[in-house]
């Protein structure tokens, strides 16, 4: 049983392209299935309850299960890593470009009433939002309090909340190429903010992310580089399958 993510999205296709690769190889009789659910946040949680074998996950997220901190109530100890350094994802500010805005402690600094989107509560990228939001020194109570909205919300409204101008900033766990935040640069102009020294280090010491860059030419209208953090993605067992 082979935890992926739902049908359509990336991690379930590597998933299920692994399976192909593995099935012909495996002991007569065996069987291999690709469930397509859970995602990032809950996969660690799957293998550990042994309601899958082995899972596609992000690396930041086995190593808070195995410390049972953060997002995970308790120490998952048997979680294994199998291959690392599969995809990296880059936390990303996505920001209407005629905003006067060219990084986030400028929103604080003038407290304005951004419109921020981000994925349902829970998710990988809505956390990751949170925290960021923390290394400014700003919480989404405070956005609200300055006249600003959040939602949190499937990536087919956030497309159509930036085509119709009503979104003025997503912030989003992005391998280079993703192709929603590939379309919202299609549709309407935006830039992508790169992250102050003190957040990175922030983020990196408090919360164990990977100080990553995204290159220049990743998305339409990104023509430099953006300094930022993220995580991997690696592919995890248990001592079960020893």
């Amino acid at each position: 049983r082979f935890a992926t993510f739902t049908e359509g999205t990336g991690w379930y296709g590597l998933g299920a392209s692994i399976g192909e690769l593995l099935r012909p190889r495996l002991p007569a009789g065996s069987s291999l299935d690709v469930l397509p659910l859970a995602g990032g946040v809950a996969n660690p949680q799957l293998l550990a309850l042994g309601k899958a074998d082995f899972a596609i996950n992000f690396a930041i997220n086995t190593r808070w299960a195995r410390e049972g901190r953060l997002i995970y109530e308790s120490p998952m100890e048997e979680l294994r890593g199998l291959v690392g350094g599969m995809d990296v994802y880059n936390l990303l500010p996505v920001i209407r470009h005629d905003l006067p805005v060219q990084s986030l402690a400028e929103v604080k600094d003038k407290k304005m009433p951004l419109r921020i989107y981000t994925i349902t509560v829970g998710g990988q990228s809505e956390r990751a939002t949170r925290m960021l939001l923390e290394a400014y020194g700003m919480t989404y109570q405070d956005i609200e309090a300055w006249g600003g909205e959040v939602h949190h919300t499937s990536f087919d409204v956030i497309k159509t909340a930036f085509q119709d101008g009503r979104a003025d900033l997503l912030v989003h766990g992005t391998p280079p190429g993703h192709p929603s935040v590939t379309e919202i640069s299609v549709m309407r102009s935006v830039k992508f903010l790169s992250l102050s020294e003190d957040a990175i280090n922030h983020l990196v010491d408090t919360y164990g992310m990977d100080q990553t860059v995204l290159p220049a030419g990743s998305f339409r209208g990104q023509d430099q580089d953006v300094h930022t953090v993220g995580w991997s993605v690696t592919l995890d067992a248990t001592t079960r399958m020893a």
